[in-house]
């Protein structure tokens, strides 16, 4: 019995990330313009890494939900790493002082410590269904090409996302920090 509520609870978190992300990245797809200017509300990336960003930013979201739908063990992993980067970015705009749209989907929500609970709590959700299920070694150790392209292009895109941030954060610390006068 006790198998069985634990499948249930992991298919419902599971469909409602995948509908939550696919809603998300259609969202965006239907509105580019809208997507960049998100992107840029988040003070992260410039005006040009932002055209290719949001674009990549919603075709991953779209890719990982429909996988994550269809129960594809590399989507919901893919689906942690996207959650747990969201809920860094978030973060990272909440301590910075930001009062800006969360971009989350069609409904206007502020960021804030609510929407970086909701995205570390679903991928945490996400990552102990995973952990528990004992044939998901066993799939991604065997998985075909496209799953291995996709968990790929997801690390590298956080690495990517990751290392913007950090650049443009020294960036910003050299332009406000006042040189040393002799």
């Amino acid at each position: 019995m006790d198998a069985v509520v634990a499948d249930v609870a992991q298919s419902t978190v599971a469909m409602l990330v995948g509908a939550m992300l696919l809603r998300s990245g259609v969202s965006k797809l239907r509105d580019i313009d809208g997507a960049v200017l998100a992107v840029l509300d988040y003070r992260v990336v410039a005006k040009s890494l932002a055209r290719v960003l949001a674009p990549l930013i919603a075709a991953f979201e779209v890719t990982i939900g429909t996988g994550t739908l269809l129960g594809f063990d590399v989507a919901l992993a893919a689906a942690v790493l996207l959650l747990a980067l969201f809920a860094f970015v978030v973060l990272s705009a909440v301590v910075r002082g930001l009062v800006i749209d969360c971009h989350c989907g069609a409904t206007a929500e502020v960021v804030g410590a609510p929407t970086v609970v909701r995205n570390a709590l679903l991928a945490s959700l996400l990552a102990a269904g995973l952990l528990v299920d004992d044939t998901y070694a066993q799939n991604l150790l065997v998985a075909p090409l496209p799953y291995a392209v996709c968990i790929a292009l997801t690390l590298g895109m956080i690495a990517a996302l990751a290392g913007l941030l950090r650049l443009t954060s020294l960036a910003t610390e050299s332009a406000v920090t006042p040189g040393i006068r002799s």
